[in-house]
């Protein structure tokens, strides 16, 4: 897992409860465009019960 879609985690978490706490940072990799970290930024402050993307 890259930690750039939470949505997997996601989908994991609406069906029960994670057995443990994730917390991802996206990754942003050099050069990338203006595109790219908006993406990122929307990212920032997702979550659920035991799950936060941030950083």
């Amino acid at each position: 897992m890259d930690g750039g879609d939470p949505e997997p985690v996601g989908s994991v978490a609406e069906e029960g409860v994670l057995p443990v706490r994730l917390r991802s940072a996206p990754w942003c990799m050099p050069g990338a465009d203006a595109d790219a970290l908006g993406e990122l930024i929307a990212l920032r402050g997702r979550g659920g019960r035991h799950w936060r993307s941030a950083g």
